[in-house]
């Protein structure tokens, strides 16, 4: 009953810790070596807290919507009621999601993947992506766009460039955008089911319009889009090349070990192809 309460009083909490709880299972379900990756994908996505509330000013800037969300795309309830449209919900979302979209893009190539991050490079991409992102914002605000379509255009042409950089990636892109995009469907109607005020917390005059099965579409292209998008940065932040296509031999062995992948030998042990010896000849 406690749980039902806080459920219809603080929805956006309870999805937030929801993504959370569904995080930290597949974190532990996934091999050490490669929890790292996904705790840093969390990690990198602290910063994406604050979309919200710049897509507010930047509205605001250029004459479509007050500085609040309540104008521009959502409202919903967050705990102590903030005076700006950024509350511990955001946070807590933005990094479970970040997390959980790396593990469900990653899928079976995570044995592949070697990430060789350095501190420097990771935080110049990530300034560097942020910047573009928010450049690009301030520019589709301009086109008097719907709020959604201000947020995902500069995702999708961040996301295209990183690809174009890094081509082998696009099965990452793919794994996330629907395993993420399923996931985020499944969990809005299971709230929605849960607490029927929570669809309230929408703007239906800033939506596209269509929903499926009571589920905006704008969620349902942010899921795609956050999915496909984010692991792609990721990947390409901390310098993730996946290993695909590769004839197994020493130097993909090597490669593997050098990546900090301790157990490689004992789970994904590398095949040697046989040497084959000539036929003896034919005495004449």
């Amino acid at each position: 009953m406690i749980l039902l309460t806080f459920l219809r009083t603080y929805p956006y909490m309870a999805w937030s810790l929801l993504v959370l709880g569904a995080f930290a299972l597949t974190l532990a379900a996934c091999p050490a070596r490669h929890r790292r990756g996904a705790i840093l994908g969390g990690l990198l996505a602290l910063p994406c807290a604050l979309s919200g509330a710049l897509l507010c000013v930047l509205l605001y800037l250029t004459g479509e919507g007050a500085l609040s969300e309540e104008t521009v795309y959502w409202a919903p309830v967050r705990i102590g009621s903030p005076p700006i449209p950024l509350g511990v919900e955001d946070f807590v979302y933005s990094f479970a999601a970040g997390g959980i979209a790396w593990i469900l893009a990653i899928g079976k190539v995570r044995d592949r993947l070697v990430l060789r991050p350095r501190h420097r490079q990771v935080l110049v991409r990530l300034g560097l992506a942020h910047a573009c992102g928010l450049l690009l914002a301030a520019a589709a605000c301009e086109t008097n766009a719907r709020p959604m379509s201000c947020l995902l255009a500069p995702a999708v042409i961040v996301g295209m460039a990183v690809l174009a950089v890094r081509p082998r990636n696009w099965r990452i892109a793919a794994r996330g955008a629907a395993g993420f995009t399923i996931f985020q469907f499944l969990l809005l109607k299971a709230l929605f089911v849960a607490a029927p005020e929570f669809r309230a917390s929408w703007n239906t005059d800033s939506l596209w319009g269509p929903a499926l099965w009571d589920v905006p579409l704008d969620e349902i292209a942010f899921a795609a889009t956050f999915g496909a998008v984010w692991p792609l940065f990721v990947s390409h932040a901390l310098d993730g090349r996946p290993l695909l296509g590769l004839r197994p031999n020493r130097e993909t062995h090597l490669l593997l070990s050098q990546a900090g992948c301790p157990s490689a030998d004992a789970e994904a042990p590398v095949r040697t192809w046989p040497r084959i010896s000539p036929l003896p000849r034919r005495p004449e």
